[in-house]
């Protein structure tokens, strides 16, 4: 019977359940903090001081970032994002804005300004 409802609550193409939704929820916004957490640090690099032109531009990555993970995790939350979050990103108009902003970002930090 055990097995029945395990069948019953798996998502079709995934290795979890829906059981698994608020342990997933948890995960992946403790990782997208994390990710951007490194990409501070890297923002903070001697690298990137001397690969870019203006790398404190760099730091608006971070708030898009922050925008758009903290809205892709409340609009899964809401159900809204019912398939693969890649193929949500690619038809979702505001994410392909923020894609957008931090292309335009990086290059203008890479070649504009002091």
């Amino acid at each position: 019977m055990a097995d029945q409802a395990k069948k019953t609550s798996a998502i079709g193409g995934r290795d979890y359940s829906v059981t698994d939704k608020e342990a997933l929820y948890s995960l992946g916004v403790a990782n997208m903090t994390a990710a951007i957490v490194v990409l501070t640090l890297f923002i903070n690099s001697e690298e990137v001081k001397a690969q870019y032109t203006s790398p404190v531009g760099l730091w608006l990555l971070c708030f898009l970032m922050l925008f758009w993970g903290n809205r892709l995790w409340m609009l899964a939350r809401r159900g809204e994002v019912t398939h693969d979050p890649v193929v949500f990103a690619v038809k979702d108009p505001v994410s392909l804005l923020v894609g957008i902003g931090l292309l335009l970002t990086v290059i203008v930090a890479k070649y504009f300004g002091s």
